[in-house]
């Protein structure tokens, strides 16, 4: 059977989505009621299946620049890039360096050149079919 939810039972799912570590006394103080009574409550949802788990997730918010796009993807070209602050302890393991991408191959022309004398040549061709189709019925009407 369905747990039927109230207005407290929806309260406490907010602030739980908000900060899942708040102590059980700091729920009760926020929705009203006693901490054994919160406690309870917050115990049935979780029996019924209305709360399955409490994960914690990594994601940055929105203040300042960051190198995390979303809720836990990295961007790549920001974790290549981000300068790591000095080692502070002398630790003698080999630094393994990553080489940098090797550059772009220059852009060919050719395909550019190719679409543009094809555009040509088809505009060529419905420019001389037009005037074909027009000296025609010129010379019909004569």
């Amino acid at each position: 059977m369905p747990l039927a939810l109230d207005e407290i039972d929806v309260r406490l799912l907010k602030e739980l989505e908000t900060d899942a570590d708040r102590p059980n006394v700091e729920l009760a103080r926020i929705v009203g009621l006693s901490p054994a009574a919160t406690l309870n409550r917050v115990r049935r949802m979780k029996e019924s299946g209305v709360i399955r788990r409490i994960t914690a997730t990594a994601h940055n918010g929105a203040r300042a620049p960051s190198n995390v796009v979303g809720a836990g993807a990295v961007d790549p070209v920001a974790a290549l890039t981000w300068q790591l602050p000095a080692a502070t302890h002398d630790d003698k393991s080999p630094v393994k360096h990553v080489a940098a991408p090797p550059e772009p191959a220059p852009k060919s022309p050719w395909p550019r050149i190719v679409a543009f004398g094809g555009t040509a040549a088809l505009l060529l061709a419905v420019v001389a079919a037009a005037a074909i189709a027009a000296r025609r019925r010129k010379e019909a009407t004569l």
